[in-house]
């Protein structure tokens, strides 16, 4: 049951009355977090911490007489965890061709099955808490990094020592996502409005500094459905904050110029692309970074249409002069990079390296049915409005809207810290009725 806190005898008192490992998995899970973009490494080693910590706590409590049994609604959360790696192992063995890199991501979630397990015993409001502490501490963090150090700029665009300028903002916006939306401090008004502010200032100049359109375009999606899920009370409230949204949206254009230029490089490209007659066509398409992307689009469509079933690895292309000839855009340039870095979409990414079947069976278990499970728990609860599971939604959302022009589980880090916060968004509304719970874990 929840802890009330409401002075510093009652945090004193709280911290007293919950036992050690338990502080130990909320500390982790709050460094997880924090340090997530500023040091290399540390989310992946304490996710390891985490993961042998819970093993050794589930065996502990075996052999001191707790009664251990699996119940049923366990199974489908540990399948969704499974399901990511045990497609790429099908994709590939159809395919009879095998790249051990690509089963370094999925298994890192096979990590959080014990993790999920023993979370399930442990306060939800208090997991939910650390994370979304850890993830306003990790902004900062990012935030100080790029002011303290602008060395670790690639050229000029924001970067940390070791994450790129693409995949940094859209993870910055997802930790944004998930403190506002798990709304840890909503009992005080007045801190709730200065973290929260402080929170978007700073989000907004990461975003900005790294001139990345992915992570504007997460940053405005994760606003719009905030704004849906706190659903306004009154139709003034309803008509303003779009309203709002549009005149902030419109300001920023007009006041930046890097925005400007960005966005009316979209707007240029893909009119001359729609076009499709001008002899500027192929030297702009392929001379920019929208043209790459709308290049790699179509290379993905001919790979997934010529590797329905089970797809193919990027070591696998079709030659560049076999391919060029298919797609008249391509060029080495763009054809080395593709073959190097992959997809610019996730989406695309797990349907042409896995086939359309096992691609879009990983899609659902990564996106879809965690989804379905954390909304279907959300709307049981009393006021689903205030639901610190709703931090999920902070997360995934900035995830989903990224994944149309990024991979987002492309590294080690993001794809560990996806599984934590899945685990502990899971454990929080995917729980047991109390009978089976005490079969579980009681002593």
């Amino acid at each position: 049951m929840p802890i009330k806190i409401n002075n510093e005898r009652d945090l004193i008192a709280s911290l007293r009355s919950v036992d050690a490992p338990t502080l130990g998995i909320e500390l982790i899970v709050f460094l997880s977090a924090a340090l997530l973009l500023v040091l290399k490494g540390a989310t992946n080693t304490l996710s390891f911490i985490l993961s042998f910590s819970c093993i050794w706590l589930l065996i502990s409590r075996a052999h001191g007489g707790a009664k251990w049994r699996i119940v049923g609604n366990v199974w489908p959360v540990i399948a969704c965890l499974c399901a990511p790696l045990s497609t790429t192992i099908l994709s590939q063995l159809g395919q009879l061709s095998f790249k051990v890199s690509d089963f370094d991501g999925p298994s890192r979630l096979l990590l959080f099955i014990p993790v999920y397990l023993y979370m399930l015993r442990l306060d939800r409001d208090r997991l939910i808490n650390a994370l979304a502490f850890g993830s306003l501490v990790g902004v900062t963090l990012v935030f100080c990094s790029l002011v303290m150090f602008p060395e670790q700029y690639w050229g000029y665009r924001a970067a940390t020592y070791f994450i790129d300028p693409i995949t940094l903002p859209v993870y910055v916006v997802a930790l944004m996502g998930i403190f506002i939306f798990a709304d840890p401090v909503r009992k005080n008004p007045t801190i709730k409005y200065v973290l929260n502010t402080s929170l978007l200032l700073m989000t907004s100049f990461v975003i900005l500094e790294s001139q990345s359109r992915t992570s504007w375009l997460a940053f405005v999606g994760l606003i719009v459905v905030w704004i849906f899920y706190k659903r306004p009370s009154n139709w003034i409230q309803i008509c303003m904050m779009p309203l709002l949204l549009i005149t902030v949206g419109i300001v920023s254009y007009k006041l930046s110029d890097v925005i400007q230029v960005r966005i009316s490089d979209v707007i240029s490209v893909l009119s001359i692309f729609a076009e499709g007659s001008s002899e500027e066509f192929h030297t702009v398409v392929q001379n920019s970074a929208i043209g790459h992307r709308i290049v790699s689009f179509f290379i993905d469509l001919r790979l997934l249409h010529d590797n329905f079933w089970f797809g193919t690895l990027d070591k696998d292309m079709p030659p560049y002069d076999e391919l060029a000839l298919k797609i008249p855009l391509l060029n080495e340039e763009i054809y080395n990079i593709k073959r190097l870095s992959g997809s610019h979409s996730e989406f695309l990414s797990q349907m042409v390296q896995k086939g359309a079947i096992f691609g879009g069976l990983s899609l659902v278990f990564y996106f879809i049915y965690p989804s379905y499970i954390i909304l279907k728990g959300i709307r049981r609860e009393i006021d689903a409005n205030t639901s610190k599971s709703a931090g999920f939604l902070g997360f995934i959302v900035t995830l989903f809207l990224s994944s149309l022009t990024i991979q987002v589980f492309n590294l080690k880090v993001t794809a560990t810290f996806f599984g934590l916060c899945l685990v502990i968004f899971l454990s929080s509304v995917y729980t047991m009725p109390k009978k089976q719970s005490a079969d579980l874990f009681d002593q």
